[in-house]
């Protein structure tokens, strides 16, 4: 099983300032990658409310992990290059072994901040045995 959930404030600049001539088609094409996803277990989504734009992902893969794992790659990759000063988590968890997965009981975290996305171990709902169910 793979299971994914997180969201991704989008921007251009670090300092809040971006510009519609720059963001804007930026913007556009993420959502032309967002649109050509076609994923039977998942979604992902773009949404904009009081000039904010969001990027959202959630989705469970009861079988193994399939082209999400690698369209979530393209996406973040997108964005850390045409959107920096973009930030987010993503939240991940699988049963299958992998270098950045440690388990069906633990959830990793894609933290991204200024282009840069960073994995971490997640210290609120791992292990799962203990933080979640009893």
């Amino acid at each position: 099983m793979y299971q994914f959930n997180g969201w991704f404030e989008l921007c251009e600049r670090t300092d809040g300032e971006d510009e519609d001539v720059t963001l804007l088609p930026a913007l556009a094409g993420l959502a032309a990658l967002v649109d050509r996803l076609r994923w039977p277990t998942g979604n992902a989504d773009m949404v904009s409310y009081n000039w904010c734009h969001y990027l959202r992902l959630t989705g469970v893969a009861q079988l193994h992990r399939g082209s999400e794992a690698d369209d979530i790659d393209s996406l973040l990759s997108f964005i850390s290059v045409k959107l920096p000063g973009s930030y987010g988590l993503l939240y991940e968890r699988s049963d299958e072994d992998s270098d950045r997965m440690l388990g069906p009981d633990l959830f990793v975290v894609r933290v991204m901040a200024r282009g840069t996305v960073q994995t971490r171990l997640d210290p609120f709902l791992s292990p799962m045995q203990s933080a979640i169910r009893i």
